[in-house]
């Protein structure tokens, strides 16, 4: 088929009368529940299951760490669905060994707005990661996500999966030498994380990592106040690309407004927000020290 031939668009038409209405099966002694983000017992068993089974590195030395707060924060987005935060729980001892939760966004493509499913977070049990409950997870949440009429969906992974649509780059940058370094000891492990010279010394990576000494016009914190020109000048900047997210007042309410411990946000101001910048932390800590830093995440 010739290229001009496609046609871009849905690759296939569903019917949501067609959706199966019950839940997928699960092995035996496991059984599906839906979570509450509004309710303090269901957030304190998510808090618990994530922080030992939600993203370890290779070498088991790193875990992420999201608080109470931050979980909150999260998943109670205002496109929420009361059943899209899925949980699988053991049927006898009602233990939180599986979960996986999405919302609804309006996402840009190529100018079209479309309504989507976007899927959050994916954590299961690290004793039962040969199981097979990763996939009935996607195809539960997928179920779910279908019978409220929307058939497509996005999601982003660390790891290469077939077939992605856009790429998003990272960088990063070490704020607190000292600290990084009490984590980090090593020259060598400091020298990974900034990926420098093989042969630069602990004073050259340091000196590397030092920030200039700025003081910027107009900068103060976010108020309630500036989320209308914060979303403006968000969504003009954003439809420089082919794929975006379109932020409603709604959500950028709920996404920028400043929570303690959580998300902090800031504008520049002269004549009007010209400038704004924000920022989520998660907190990682060391298995066998104990050690803990922390990872600021511009939006």
């Amino acid at each position: 088929m010739q290229e001009k031939d496609i046609k871009e668009g849905e690759i296939m038409k569903i019917k949501t009368e067609d959706i199966r209405k019950t839940p997928y099966m699960l092995p035996e002694r496991f059984e599906w529940c839906t979570l509450d983000p509004h309710n303090d017992e269901d957030i304190s068993a998510i808090h618990e299951f994530m922080k030992n089974h939600y993203f370890e590195n290779p070498g088991n030395l790193l875990r992420m760490y999201y608080s109470k707060n931050f979980l909150k924060w999260i998943l109670t987005l205002p496109n929420e669905s009361k059943d899209w935060l899925v949980g699988v729980k053991v049927e006898k001892s009602k233990l939180l060994v599986g979960m996986i939760n999405g919302f609804s966004s309006n996402i840009s493509i190529k100018g079209k707005m479309m309504k989507m499913g976007v899927v959050g977070f994916l954590c299961v049990h690290t004793k039962l990661r040969k199981k097979r409950l990763t996939p009935v997870l996607i195809k539960e949440l997928k179920r779910r996500i279908a019978l409220n009429n929307i058939h497509q969906a996005a999601y982003n992974v660390y790891k290469f999966l077939p077939t992605p649509i856009c790429v998003a780059k990272w960088w990063q940058r070490i704020i607190n030498f000292k600290k990084m370094h009490e984590v980090f000891p090593t020259a060598e492990a400091m020298r990974n994380l900034i990926s420098s010279d093989p042969k630069s010394s602990l004073k050259v990576l340091e000196k590397a990592c030092k920030l200039p000494n700025v003081n910027i016009k107009g900068f103060r914190k976010m108020t309630n106040d500036d989320v209308n020109e914060i979303n403006k000048l968000l969504n003009n900047y954003l439809q420089k690309y082919t794929i975006r997210l379109n932020f409603t007042e709604e959500m950028g309410r709920h996404m920028f407004i400043p929570r303690e411990g959580v998300i902090e946000s800031y504008v520049v101001e002269d004549r009007g927000i010209t400038d704004f910048i924000s920022f989520f932390t998660i907190s990682y800590r060391m298995s066998g020290t104990g050690l803990e830093y922390k990872v600021i995440y511009y939006i």
